[in-house]
This record gives C-alpha cells, sequence and structure tokens, in this order.
C-alpha cells in the first residue's frame, strides 16, 4: 500500500474520529432534553410502520423491541453505542405500538365486490345528502358472506329516499357494495 493511500486512510479515520467526538460532546451537552426525543422515535416508528407497503408479520413488533433491548443492555458499557441502541429501542416500540393498533381495530373488510342483492341491516345513523341519505349501517344478513366475514359497518347512499330511518331500526334494502 503507498504511503499517499496510507495517510488519506489514516485522514479519515482521524476526521471520523472529530466528528464522533464532536456529536458525543453536543449529545451529552443536550442530556437535560433526552426525554422529548421519545415521542419523536415513537412517532418514527410508527411512521416506519406505515411506510410499509404490505402488512408486516404480527411478531415483527415484539421482535425488534426485544432485539434491540437485549443489545442495549449489552452495551452497557458503552454508552454511546447504549443510547443508539435505546433511540431504536423507542422507534421500534413505536413501530410495535402501531401494529398492535392496527391489529386491535382490524375488522372483516370487503375483498371484492358484492350484490346487487338484498341486504339486511341495522341503521346506526344516517346524514342528508343532496340526492338521497347516507346511511351507516349495521350488516346482519348478507347473502354470499358468513356471519364471521361480515364487515362491522357499512356506509351507503341510498337516493331519492326523503326521509331517513331511526336509528336503531332494522331496514331491507337491495345494495351492491363496493
Amino acid at each position: 500500500m503507498s504511503t499517499a493511500v496510507r495517510e488519506q486512510g489514516e485522514a479519515r479515520t482521524r476526521n471520523l474520529a472529530r466528528w464522533a467526538g464532536w456529536l458525543r460532546d453536543r449529545l451529552l451537552a443536550e442530556r437535560d432534553r433526552w426525554p422529548l426525543w421519545g415521542p419523536v422515535l415513537l412517532g418514527a416508528g410508527v411512521t416506519l410502520y406505515f411506510w410499509c407497503p404490505l402488512e408486516p408479520p404480527p411478531w415483527l413488533g415484539a421482535t425488534m423491541v426485544g432485539a434491540c433491548a437485549a443489545l442495549a443492555w449489552s452495551l452497557r458499557r458503552a454508552p454511546g453505542w447504549r443510547l443508539a441502541m435505546l433511540c431504536l429501542v423507542a422507534v421500534a416500540a413505536g413501530f410495535g405500538l402501531a401494529q398492535l393498533r392496527a391489529q386491535l381495530v382490524a375488522a372483516p373488510v370487503l375483498e371484492r365486490t358484492w350484490g346487487p342483492a338484498k341486504l339486511t341491516a341495522v341503521v346506526l345513523a344516517s346524514e342528508p345528502q343532496t340526492r338521497g341519505w347516507r346511511l351507516y349501517l349495521e350488516p346482519l344478513d348478507m347473502p354470499g358472506l358468513d356471519p364471521g366475514a361480515l364487515p362491522a359497518k357499512l356506509r351507503v347512499t341510498v337516493a331519492g329516499m326523503t326521509a331517513a330511518p331511526a336509528p336503531g331500526s332494522q331496514v331491507v334494502l337491495r345494495a351492491a357494495l363496493r
């Protein structure tokens, strides 16, 4: 290896060490503000979850939190790396919390169009539209779908209806859903 290449590598190493020392000093000077970064890091994890093009496997969030926490514990004698791992724990926790919330509120969703067919449902609420009423319904029976596959709620616009049915009343209508 030539002397010039070696000197260039040593200069890069010195610059990297100088930069790392500068960053460490700045982080330590802001030590009293570290807790304020918690919500930011959690939000970054939530954002990361919503950036996923596909639904990640259910075990991924908890596994990331556990792996980052274990790594942070193993780096307890290297404070700089431990701090970085604790930041990753917060990001992974945000990811895991977003994933957990998505699983808790998950409800059956129509994967394809349905109908036109007879729909039996309970009216939850209604609101006037320019050409009728928008009804919010809880389906009771949708031919062709198992009771466990029924969506939790439906939103249907009924054209030409002059008055909306009262909330709690049962309706039967011919509907096509998308």
